[in-house]
């Protein structure tokens, strides 16, 4: 239930509140990570506001490798970059970049495809990517010897040199 707040108006305007924590497991004494004093009864840590993993560091989600290319503490701001294919997505023909992701209820744009991203998936013949990936980087794509189709759900601001090397079909591409 709510709390029950008592506010004591002290010598030089100073406020205190008193209140009873329950249904938490703890130590009288303790304090939780909000910095908040168990005098009686028990407490644990109070759950934490989610953000973004920091630039840099990856996770994976679905059949895909995602690396952090802009941290926030805005769900939605932050951005991120497909790295890799998990070990899934290895097997599949058709692999779809999202436009969103979401890691541990935090939600990223999906804005490029990095370098040798789509290296491993050797099997894969067609790509879609989501209408927030605007770059291609240099040999994404690269070894893709089965890849006949791209469709594209935005317009790309930049494909890097080689992103298609090593693909032997000539790649429609549609969007």
């Amino acid at each position: 239930g709510v709390p029950d707040v008592i506010l004591n108006k002290g010598p030089k305007s100073s406020i205190s509140i008193t209140f009873t924590v329950s249904g938490l497991s703890g130590a009288a004494g303790a304090t939780t990570t909000s910095g908040a004093a168990v005098t009686s009864g028990s407490a644990t840590a109070s759950q934490t506001a989610v953000t973004s993993l920091k630039k840099g560091k990856t996770f994976t989600a679905g059949n895909l490798v995602y690396k952090v290319t802009k941290a926030s503490k805005k769900s939605g701001a932050a951005t991120v970059a497909v790295s890799g294919v998990a070990k899934s997505g290895t097997k599949k023909a058709s692999l779809s970049v999202p436009k969103t992701v979401k890691n541990k209820k935090f939600t990223y744009k999906v804005t490029a495809v990095n370098k040798k991203a789509f290296a491993k998936a050797k099997k894969l013949k067609k790509v879609t990517l989501g209408a927030n990936v605007k770059t291609i980087d240099k040999k994404a794509f690269s070894g893709c010897k089965k890849l006949k189709a791209l469709k594209l759900s935005a317009k790309l601001s930049k494909v890097g040199k080689g992103a298609f090397s090593g693909c032997k079909n000539t790649i429609k591409v549609s969007g």
